[in-house]
Formats: C-alpha cells, structure tokens, sequence
C-alpha cells in the first residue's frame, strides 16, 4: 500500500477510538429488526455519542443521511446486510450500499457482516472482497463483523477461527461476541494468532451475559467495544457507557 494511503488509513482508524480503545456505537439494527426499540430518534444517539465521547456510530445508507451534519464522531457506513420482514429472515445478506455513497456521507470507515452460517457465504466472501479492496485503494478502513451462530459457539476457538477467517481476508478491524455454548475458563481469543487485526466486543442483546463478558474484555484480547442495544436499550445509557468505559481504563 502506498505511503499516503496507509497514513490514511491510520488517520481513519484513530478516529474510530476513544484514546486507545475503539469506541463505536452501533445504530445499525433497523435493516434486520425493523423498528427496534430504542432506535425511533436516530440524532438521539448521535448527540449522545458527542455528548459522552464515543468515536464513531455503525449507521446503514438511512440513519446516516439523517444523522447531524455538524456530529463530533466519526462514521461508519454499514455496506452489508438483510432485511427481517414479517417475521421472515432474508437468504442471505447483501449488498446495500457502495464505497462511493461513503465517501459522499463523508465516512471514516465502512463495516461488513459475515454470517458462517449462512449457506451462500462463499457469496459473500466475495462480496466483502470487492469492497475491501475497493476501500483499500483509498485507505478507507473495513470493519468486519461476525455474526453469532444460531447454534453458538462451541468453545473459544472456534470464536478465534472465525476471528483469523477475517484477518486472512484482510479485516481492519473485527468484531465478535465472546458467547460460548460451554466454556470454564476465560481464554483469551489473542492466544490463537498473534499481530492480527483489532478486536471489538459486540454487545448482542441487551443483558446480564453482556455484563459479565466486559468485565474479562480487556484479558480476553479485545481492543475496544461496538456496543449497541446495550446502550441504546438501557434505562441508564449514561451508566451503561460508563461501565464499558470503565472496562477498557
């Protein structure tokens, strides 16, 4: 990668974290649940990322031509997803948006899911690769998002293997739950590759297991969070922003 575009590249990442610690809230729900709740005033959670200082919001092609002009925080454009309608899951998660429409909302990153689950994955793997290189050439970072298995996770290395698919792939950052079906101790995920792209906690649904996994994120190998309806959901978004805050100090 030429030198301006890597500093770019840089320069883009940092503006994904608070201090160190990557600090990104994800708004991007609507497209698979509809009207969620929590989500009926997007510029809500806009002021309130300025107001506490979160880095960046996850938004799709609709929150983010809604969300202030004159934010604080940087964006990340939500490029892959599926639509949940009456109650009926879309086959497979697609393409929505492009690089270009990013880079006219003025994006600092854009974001991708993959789903192992799915069987059309090979199919999205090369729709992430398009846009991965797409936003390489102009030093755009890519976030990489896991999506948890409807069976779950069996153990921590699994969690890690899906964590080094999207490494191989050429994530700049990455996020994964830590939600294992049966596990005894906390290992951590940086034990199975070392020098791999950053890692973010995802929240998952609003609850007791979320609370649990931050305590242990730092020791576990994670860089910062993406934290959505754990924030957003909460009857204390102040107090619950605090207590990841306080996770990563």
């Amino acid at each position: 990668m030429m030198e301006s575009l890597a500093s770019g590249l840089t320069r883009r990442l940092n503006k994904l974290k608070r201090g160190l610690v990557f600090s990104i809230l994800a708004l991007d729900h609507g497209l698979s649940s509809g009207a969620v709740k929590g989500l009926d005033d997007v510029c809500r959670w806009s002021h309130f990322a300025d107001a506490v200082g979160i880095a960046a919001v996850v938004a799709n092609i609709g929150v983010a031509r809604a969300l202030p002009a004159n934010r604080k925080h940087a964006l990340i454009l939500q490029t892959i997803g599926s639509p949940r309608i009456l109650g009926h899951n879309a086959s497979r998660r697609v393409v929505n948006t492009s690089i270009e429409e990013a880079m006219l909302l003025d994006a600092d990153g854009v974001s991708v899911q993959i789903d192992f689950d799915s069987e059309s994955v090979e199919a999205t793997v090369a729709e992430i690769a398009s846009i991965r290189m797409r936003a390489q050439r102009i030093g755009l970072p890519v976030l990489f998002m896991i999506t948890t298995p409807k069976r779950g996770f069996k153990d921590p290395k699994d969690i890690a293997d899906a964590v080094r698919v999207c490494d191989e792939l050429g994530a700049d950052v990455i996020k994964t739950a830590y939600e294992c079906q049966s596990y005894e101790e906390w290992t951590p995920l940086s034990s199975f590759g070392k020098g791999m792209a950053p890692l973010v906690l995802a929240g998952g649904e609003a609850g007791d297991q979320f609370k649990k996994v931050i305590g242990k994120a730092k020791v576990l190998g994670f860089s910062g969070y993406c934290v959505g309806r754990n924030i957003f959901q909460s009857d204390d978004p102040r107090t619950a922003f605090d207590q990841i805050e306080k996770a990563f100090a």
